[in-house]
């Protein structure tokens, strides 16, 4: 790595972070918010982390939140930590391809990653898929690097394939694209990283085939038993396909745009088979988003997390083959920093969705807390388009900000309409409460060390604006 890029981009990241590391105390009530108040209500309550459908990189992201409660810290500690733990494994990640593999173009494509495509996920960032795309850039550094020549080289290379798969089930395109790559880099296929790699991924596969949860089955055979109908509705109108289009370039500019020109440079030097590797998986994960989903060109969270793969399948590619080896570098570096930071104005503008919504749940909660009572209902219909009530999430949103303050009167607010449903109006009585979607808990299995639930029945809550 040159001395000088070296130095430029060290400093850029490091300006980089600080501002990410800004952003996410500032914003750490934000972050609490559908996934993001799931699991970090979890992990409050059990003091334990919480790990479902094997995904286990929800560990790390887990990490900070953990340790604020396993030393009692106070409730809005332990919420900041847990908005402060993507910025501090983002960081590690970036030292570890930086420092010690020396690869400018994984360092360069980690900041991309920080803000490109990602309105909705800096928010809620606890989705596994912002956490193993980050591994995937280390795992395609390490690739790079040939970090398997010895025996414990080969060891972390397994255990980083082992996080990766088992982080987001789609990761597996990415680990598949990045192995090929590679292979063509050096010109072979070296014969114990392949008998690795074979054994690996027949292991993540025997697990997720006798161990795959209902939501993981629901999530690939139902989009997969209507591909017929889904490939219809989405191309049969010209204006859906030009609808795509547009999306893809308003949103994920960056990663088209490049994955574009690295494909030209690639034919202009004639490595066909590269260039075609990376029209194959780019356009080919763009048609399985397309034939597995109803209008994915609909900016919406889920669809982040969809089309979130895009960035290092195209951005790493072009850092490698056009950055590394560009007489400009210095013109580019400053387009990459204008880059990074409009993109990251577009987040800051975008956190008012989430402010405002935090500042709804937080007046619901000021008005339950002034009742003197601890469970209430609201009717939908009184508020129409509220943004507050249209999640899941929201009861036990309700439950944490309440809880904020050292012995807070803990309040939880529910939705009538939740609360009618049979499966949840049999199981309620004046011990119990109702956490979200079909889940019913006695009040006394709260964590009272953070959670003060009063026990009684739910009551209407006055409509105060």
């Amino acid at each position: 790595m040159d001395l000088t890029h070296r130095k430029r981009l060290l400093f850029i990241s490091v300006i980089f972070f600080l501002l990410y590391l800004t952003g996410a105390m500032y914003f750490y009530k934000e972050r609490i918010f559908l996934d993001g108040a799931y699991y970090f209500y979890h992990v409050v309550q059990s003091q334990h982390f919480h790990v479902e459908h094997q995904r286990f990189i929800l560990i790390p992201s887990q990490l900070l939140a953990w340790a604020g409660v396993q030393v009692h810290a106070p409730l809005q500690w332990v919420m900041m930590l847990n908005s402060i733990n993507p910025v501090a494994y983002f960081i590690l990640i970036f030292i570890i391809c930086f420092y010690v593999l020396q690869d400018e173009s994984a360092g360069w494509t980690l900041l991309f990653l920080g803000v490109c495509g990602v309105y909705f996920l800096y928010f809620v960032p606890m989705y596994e898929v912002w956490y193993g795309a980050l591994l995937l850039v280390l795992f395609s550094s390490m690739m790079q690097r040939q970090y398997y020549q010895r025996p414990y080289q080969l060891a972390l290379l397994v255990f980083v394939v082992l996080t990766l798969l088992f982080s987001y089930p789609l990761m597996v395109i990415g680990f598949a694209f990045f192995s090929i790559y590679h292979f063509l880099d050096i010109k072979r296929v070296p014969v114990r990283v392949m008998a690795l790699f074979i054994v690996v991924v027949a292991g993540w596969l025997t697990w997720k085939t006798l161990f795959i949860s209902d939501y993981e089955n629901g999530k690939i055979s139902y989009p997969f038993s209507r591909i017929g109908i889904t490939l219809q509705e989405n191309f049969t109108p010209l204006s859906n396909i030009i609808s795509l289009l547009i999306f893809l370039f308003s949103v994920y500019t960056e990663a088209i745009i490049m994955m574009l020109l690295v494909v030209v440079f690639l034919l202009i030097r004639k490595a066909y088979t590269k260039a075609l590797l990376i029209v194959v998986f780019v356009f080919g994960y763009i048609l399985m988003i397309n034939i597995t989903h109803n209008f994915p060109w609909r900016h919406s969270n889920y669809f982040e997390r969809m089309y979130l793969l895009l960035i290092p399948l195209s951005v790493l590619p072009f850092f490698r083959e056009i950055y590394l080896t560009s007489r400009y570098k210095r013109p580019l570096e400053i387009l990459f920093v204008l880059i990074i930071f409009y993109r990251g104005v577009l987040i800051v503008l975008h956190a008012k969705e989430y402010s405002n919504r935090i500042k709804d749940v937080e007046e619901f909660v000021a008005s339950a807390q002034a009742q003197g009572s601890s469970k209430f209902y609201v009717e939908g219909a009184t508020y129409p388009d509220n943004p507050a009530l249209n999640e899941w999430s929201f009861p036990m949103e309700t439950i944490l900000f309440s809880s904020l303050a050292p012995g807070a009167h803990t309040v939880t607010i529910s939705l009538k309409s939740d609360l009618d449903a049979p499966e949840i109006d049999t199981l309620l009585n004046e011990r119990s409460f109702h956490l979200r979607l079909n889940e019913v808990f006695n009040d006394d299995w709260l964590n009272q060390r953070y959670f003060h639930l009063a026990d009684g029945n739910y009551m209407p809550l006055p409509k105060n604006r």
